[in-house]
């Protein structure tokens, strides 16, 4: 299964070992699933920026300089950090939306209130 800690691994996987294709050996911190789906995990890095590959007769994957910088100000968890972004900034757009309605209903609640004084 492709989640942000495997894929985490799999570039500081690549930043240690330089490079990596289909006839690399398997990794042995993954099993058997997340080392036949790293083909998969290096060209999604890949369109992230985080890598790029070339091809000679066969496809051969190296970390680009933005995985290099992004392995360094993430703490080495780039995808990690990402997901916890996006997170928090779910949970912002909810706490700005709730804000709003209350103040629409204190809003509300003023005008009816100086309504009925009058």
């Amino acid at each position: 299964m492709i989640d942000h800690k495997y894929l985490d691994a799999a570039l500081r996987h690549l930043l240690i070992s330089e490079d990596w294709n289909k006839s690399c050996s398997d990794l042995p911190q993954f099993d058997k699933e997340q080392n036949d789906s790293l083909f998969a995990a290096y060209r999604k890095m890949e369109k992230d920026g985080f890598t790029y590959s070339v091809y000679t007769k066969i496809t051969t994957f190296y970390i680009s300089l933005d995985g290099i910088i992004a392995l360094q100000e993430s703490g080495g968890m780039p995808y990690q950090e990402k997901a916890k972004k996006e997170r928090l900034l779910k949970y912002w757009n909810v706490a700005k939306i709730v804000a709003v309605a209350i103040n629409a209903a204190v809003v509300l609640f003023y005008t009816i209130m100086s309504f009925y004084k009058n």
